[in-house]
């Protein structure tokens, strides 16, 4: 899909370059891509691992503040304020600085955990609630199920159907972490 395509962009290595009428060269690929997005889960994030992604939530305090940026715009047009701006990144302390240390904002980790299918999701909130009432009960696959789909109501998530539930062995799940299903 779209996401795999993008995953290659970044990480490869060289691109292809075709001048008009005459055979394509590789060439090393430097592009950086930064997105920009109003949606909240406009890629996703998958788990943890991801180390290609930084997110960031932008502070909405200036929305609708037209002033504000007609000033910033102001700011970006003078050639003075970006050679200021360029001289203070070019000159920021960078020897600690570590590119794979992709920081864990709180967002960040928002996104992954938007990105866990529900299913997967739900258990882990059913265990988490399980064992931290230290209610070991004998559940029957239809409690579960059932629980399930509620608990997709209450937060306005989209279901998969009972047909998915088995095939993605959430029962099997939850018998591996100990607890007793009976069918």
């Amino acid at each position: 899909a779209n996401y795999e395509m993008m995953k290659s962009l970044i990480t490869q290595k060289q691109i292809p370059y075709e001048r008009k009428g005459q055979e394509s060269i590789l060439m090393d690929d430097f592009n950086c891509f930064v997105m920009i997005s109003n949606n909240f889960l406009c890629y996703p994030m998958g788990d943890k691992s991801n180390r290609r992604i930084c997110a960031s939530k932008v502070n909405e305090s200036k929305v609708g503040n037209f002033k504000y940026f007609e000033k910033l715009n102001k700011c970006m047009e003078d050639d003075n304020i970006c050679k200021h701006f360029f001289h203070f990144i070019m000159n920021l302390d960078m020897d600690s600085f570590n590119v794979k240390a992709i920081p864990n904002t709180k967002y960040r980790r928002e996104l992954i955990s938007s990105s866990t299918p529900s299913e997967i999701a739900y258990l882990v909130v059913f265990l988490q609630k399980c064992i931290n009432n230290k209610d070991f009960k004998k559940f029957s696959c239809n409690t579960i199920k059932d629980n399930y789909h509620i608990w997709c109501e209450l937060n306005d998530i989209t279901r998969i159907n009972s047909y998915m539930f088995k095939k993605w062995n959430l029962i099997d799940a939850v018998r591996k972490c100990g607890y007793r299903i009976s069918k």
